[in-house]
């Protein structure tokens, strides 16, 4: 298996992806309603899509969905990185500035899991991202921002991955703002 991140530099078109395309992805994707970058700090929504894209490497009943405070975060970032290491992805993990909750260093780190996700195989036929996130600490009990958005479809909806977004892009994604 390569190793994804390894071409992702700095200077990658992959990190000029806007907010507004990042966030109707994450929100497409994981069929989702998040309207900040920031809300993704918590790290479930990085476990979750790793969790799609490598079925079985993170135990979906331990991603906390329902953390409020940055030290409730760090068990969802282990989780995550316990997964890159199983899956060889070599990325590094800085949570002490991702737990902040800080635009910036969110909006880089979904950069590259958009990036990451891009240049992956297609997705799982039938996954239902509302159902696996149910099935997480605090699923049942959602905050707004990881509910189903009303009348979408997302994956679990029926939609195949390659009908979202026609094949994948290589890495070198166009710029776009």
């Amino acid at each position: 298996m390569r190793t994804a991140d390894a071409a992702v530099g700095i200077m990658d078109s992959a990190y000029f992806v806007s907010k507004k395309e990042l966030l109707d992805f994450f929100n497409t994707t994981l069929d989702m309603n998040l309207t900040k970058i920031e809300q993704t700090a918590t790290g479930a929504v990085a476990c979750q899509l790793c969790e799609m894209i490598f079925p079985k490497s993170i135990p979906v009943s331990r991603i906390d969905w329902g953390c409020r405070a940055s030290f409730e975060y760090i068990a969802n970032y282990k989780l995550l990185q316990a997964a890159f290491t199983k899956n060889r992805v070599r990325r590094h993990l800085d949570v002490d500035k991702l737990i902040r909750g800080k635009f910036q260093d969110n909006l880089e780190f979904c950069q590259w899991l958009k990036a990451f996700h891009d240049q992956q195989p297609p997705l799982r036929d039938g996954y239902d991202p509302a159902a696996v996130r149910a099935k997480g600490k605090g699923g049942r009990n959602l905050p707004p921002h990881f509910r189903p958005s009303k009348g979408a479809t997302g994956i679990g909806g029926g939609i195949t991955g390659s009908s979202i977004s026609g094949s994948r892009p290589p890495l070198s994604l166009s710029s776009s703002s």
